[in-house]
Formats: C-alpha cells, structure tokens, sequence
C-alpha cells in the first residue's frame, strides 16, 4: 500500500496546504502597498517565496548582507529580502519573522550606534574579517571580547551588547529577533 506517493491522500493534503499557504502569502502582499513595492524590487524569488514561506529555498548563490536567510524550527530555510528592504517591512512581518531564527551579515567601519539585547535567544556573532570589541553588560560589570581576523562570541539571551569596530569588520549574525531591544549606545558613553 503506497502511503506517501503522489497519489496517496498524505500527498494530496501536502500538496492541498501548500497552495493554500502560497494563496494566503499572495492575499497577503496584494493587501499591502507598501510590501508590495519591495518584492517588486526583490524579484521573482521572493515573491514565490514570501517572506515566510514554508518551502526550503532553493539552492542558489547571494549576498547575505543584501539578502537574508530565516531558519524555521523544522529546519527550512528561507531568504528574504535584507538591507534596507527588511528594516522596512511591516511591524506585523517584522514580528512573524522575529519568531524564527535569522541569519544575516552586516559590514560596520564604526562602532555600533546602539546597544542591543535579545530577550528570546541567544545571538550567535560571527566575525568573518577585521577587527572589533564586543561589550557584554554582565551583572558583574561590562566584559570586552576582543575578536581580530575571525572568530565568533555567543552572547547569552538577555545580555545588553554593543562592538567597539578596530577595523573595517564584516559579522554575520544569527539569533531570535523576537522582542529585539535597543538603546542609544550614548546612554552610558560606550
């Protein structure tokens, strides 16, 4: 007895809520102007895609600084636009795709203008070139952790944080954005 062949009702419910997942993807962006102008400059892509599409994102080549990778709990990845394009979606997109993990790669040339603090994850900081000092704010005071060439810091969910640049640095990012905290790095002189 075939269970899970492209006749079989297991597939046929796959397939069923996959298409009524991309039609509530679709609705979505029709429904909203201003999204919809980004996945016009994103491409066709994204918008087979979604910005949080249920489907493991094909294999392909990209910039993760200008394009961002969300991984889902059940181990699907997805990219979604990054760079300006995400930091202008939505609040509610912003939010769904807070609940996820999210990769992502920043170039800095300065020190960090705000300091930071992941309430619902721990953030993994992988610096892939250059130099900087990343500031915990511990209970015991604030601790440096210096990274030069590449190397990476775990800094633990809840820890306020900020980077000291030394060098034109290159970090790639992955944490739970959800709830996502940050502060003028003014507010204490760091």
């Amino acid at each position: 007895m075939q269970t899970n062949g492209p006749k079989s009702s297991n597939s046929r419910v796959a397939r069923g809520n996959l298409l009524a997942h991309n039609y509530a993807i679709k609705r979505d962006l029709r429904e909203n102007t201003s999204f919809k102008s980004i996945i016009g400059r994103a491409g066709p892509l994204f918008w087979l895609l979604g910005p949080i599409a249920s489907t493991t994102a094909p294999a392909m080549s990209f910039n993760p600084q200008s394009t961002y990778v969300q991984l889902s709990a059940d181990g699907v990845a997805s990219v979604l636009p990054g760079g300006p394009a995400f930091w202008s979606l939505p609040e509610e997109r912003m939010v769904a795709i807070g609940a996820v993990w999210l990769v992502s790669e920043y170039e800095f040339t300065s020190d960090w203008p705000t300091r930071e603090m992941h309430p619902n994850g721990d953030e993994f900081v992988y610096l892939l070139s250059g130099a900087l000092e990343l500031l915990l704010e511990e209970a015991e005071g604030t601790r440096s952790l210096s990274l030069v060439g590449t190397g990476a810091v775990v800094v633990p969910r809840g820890v306020w944080h900020t980077a000291k640049v030394h060098a034109a640095s290159r970090v790639l990012h992955v944490t739970l954005g959800a709830g996502t905290q940050t502060r003028s790095t003014l507010a204490n002189g760091t």
